[in-house]
């Protein structure tokens, strides 16, 4: 039987790191263009994943998430506007 993406530690991790952002994000955050792109970059890391997961074989599941440029950038842009709203003025 083949495993599912749901199975995957980092697919479990990337989706707790989105309920996480989504909760603080709408009990704290006023900057809606920010607020807006976090959660969309949060939601792409787990999509990418389950996306990769129904990939035919295991270079091809690699590609997609592994090595997928949409997930390090996302991971990238969420890790810059937390840091520019921490450190706004």
């Amino acid at each position: 039987m083949r495993s599912s993406f749901e199975d995957l530690e980092v697919w479990k991790k990337s989706c707790r790191l989105s309920v996480r952002l989504y909760k603080l994000l709408l009990r704290d955050c006023h900057d809606y263009g920010m607020k807006d792109q976090m959660l969309r970059s949060s939601i792409s890391i787990p999509s990418n994943i389950a996306e990769g997961s129904e990939q035919k074989s295991i270079p091809d599941f690699q590609e997609k998430t592994v090595n997928c440029e949409p997930t390090t950038v996302n991971g990238y842009q969420i890790f810059s506007s937390f840091y520019l709203s921490s450190n706004s003025i």
